[in-house]
């Protein structure tokens, strides 16, 4: 309820056409068959995810338009997390759709992987990043909108904001930074080290952040999405 008026700017719409019916994407999280049915799927596919940790990073872009999607590669110091992590993690990349086609097509230059005997992988062509998430036991992002997908989990997230200040003023942000998170922040690779080995739940802002942004996600909310497009059905809250 407390977002509403957020998409409604977002889309220029009047309040009154935006409904608090919850994320449909998250009725898998309150669906535990689903759940396993999907990881089961996930490790079949990369039985080697079953041998170790799961470290996934899952940025989004940078930049204003999806044609320009960039990403500071710098800033990740991949031989000092291989160094410290190789024998307990797997590092996965998810790169976002914008800045994946970019590096595909050369227009940005990637990661070069090959050298770490098998610790990151690249995912990126995995398209529900849902399933992911199942295999995953630390999330690294930053401004995504993976962050309401992952609350359910219970699980570690870390923010790897190193540019805070300059998103804050570029793309922008509904709410201050700082009150929405609900987990550790790092701005470079060694706070991000350590951040890893902490694998703080930060379990009463977790709660928080359902609360505010997630609390008419309940499972049912691809019915009461349905209902409220196609039958006409509101609740009292969104009339």
């Amino acid at each position: 309820e407390t977002i509403r008026p957020c998409y409604a700017e977002a889309f220029s719409i009047s309040v009154d056409k935006v409904g608090a019916t919850g994320f449909p994407r998250t009725d898998l999280f309150f669906n535990k068959k689903e759940m396993n049915e999907k990881k089961k799927k996930i490790l079949k596919k990369y039985p080697f995810l079953k041998e170790k940790k799961v470290i996934l990073f899952a940025p989004t872009y940078r930049g204003t338009r999806v044609n320009d999607a960039d990403y500071g590669f710098d800033k990740l110091d991949l031989d000092a997390i291989y160094k410290k992590y190789q024998k307990e993690y797997v590092f996965i990349f998810k790169w976002h759709p914008a800045l994946y086609n970019n590096i595909v097509n050369g227009s940005k230059k990637g990661y070069d992987l090959d050298k770490y005997n098998g610790f990151y992988q690249d995912f990126s062509e995995e398209r529900d990043i849902n399933e992911l998430l199942l295999v995953t036991d630390i999330l690294i992002t930053d401004y995504s909108s993976v962050i309401f997908d992952w609350a359910f989990l219970n699980k570690p997230i870390i923010y790897f904001a190193y540019d805070k200040k300059d998103y804050e003023t570029g793309r922008g942000l509904y709410f201050p930074f700082e009150e929405y998170i609900y987990g550790e922040v790092s701005t470079d690779t060694k706070e991000l080290i350590k951040a890893i080995k902490k694998e703080n739940l930060c379990k009463e802002k977790r709660e928080k952040f359902i609360e505010k942004f997630l609390n008419a996600c309940d499972g049912n909310s691809t019915k009461k999405t349905y209902e409220w497009i196609f039958e006409g059905k509101k609740d009292e809250d969104n009339n």
